[in-house]
């Protein structure tokens, strides 16, 4: 996600959905700055990120600020970043605008109710 051979300003729309919060906070902002350089001008990015009113947040081990392994079940060395909506505007500080709505949803994974509280996010290069 964070340096890919695709050429630049060659993407009308990026979407990314339950993936990107799964890198250290360095990798997220180098992903940002990837999928800025491959959208066109006004171009389009919808994503989602763990937002740190998420029920799972400070579960695992920290391995560093806001970000913890083995939290979720089925996901014990898959790294999960949390952000505030802050930390969300900073890291869309490269777009020229942008909408960010804290949303929460509950969906079934293996008979199981899961609840996520995340940030989901317009933004235009």
């Amino acid at each position: 996600m964070k340096d890919t051979s695709l050429k630049s300003s060659s993407y009308d729309a990026i979407l990314c959905i339950s993936a990107i919060h799964h890198q250290t906070y360095y990798n997220i902002t180098k992903t940002i700055d990837e999928i800025h350089r491959l959208l066109v001008p006004n171009g389009l990015l919808l994503l989602d990120i763990l937002s740190t009113d998420d029920m799972t947040f400070g579960m695992g081990t920290q391995i560093e600020h806001n970000t913890f392994v083995g939290s979720r079940s089925g996901e014990e060395n898959v790294p999960h970043h949390y952000v505030t909506e802050n930390e969300v505007r900073e890291l869309l500080s490269l777009f020229s605008k942008y909408k960010i709505d804290a949303n929460e949803y509950e969906v079934q994974y293996n008979n199981d109710i899961i609840n996520s509280r995340l940030y989901d996010v317009i933004a235009i290069k």
